[in-house]
């Protein structure tokens, strides 16, 4: 009922980080892009991305990770954190 108070704002902030911890960060990208009252930048989605594919990353959660990291360099092959993503996705392969 009220998109541009501050409670609506930070409802939206809460969302992305359930969103970057479920790994739906497709989901997150979708809805946002429907939302007036919020601006979300491809810069935004792709720190959103890479944010979800290195949490599986860090909690060594192989096959999870390795499907986020690929998804996100198909999303964005020349992304801001594509270097790094690459990197994590050698390891794993390297672990494999």
């Amino acid at each position: 009922d009220y998109p541009n108070s501050a409670e609506a704002v930070q409802a939206v902030s809460t969302a992305r980080l359930i969103y970057v911890d479920m790994g739906r960060t497709d989901e997150y990208a979708a809805w946002v892009k429907n939302l007036d009252f919020v601006e979300v930048t491809d810069a935004d989605l792709d720190n959103t991305t890479f944010e979800s594919a290195e949490k599986q990353y860090q909690a060594n959660n192989t096959a999870a990770a390795v499907t986020a990291l690929e998804k996100y360099l198909n999303s964005f092959p020349n992304g801001i954190h594509s270097v790094q993503a690459n990197f994590y996705l050698g390891q794993l392969y390297f672990r494999e």
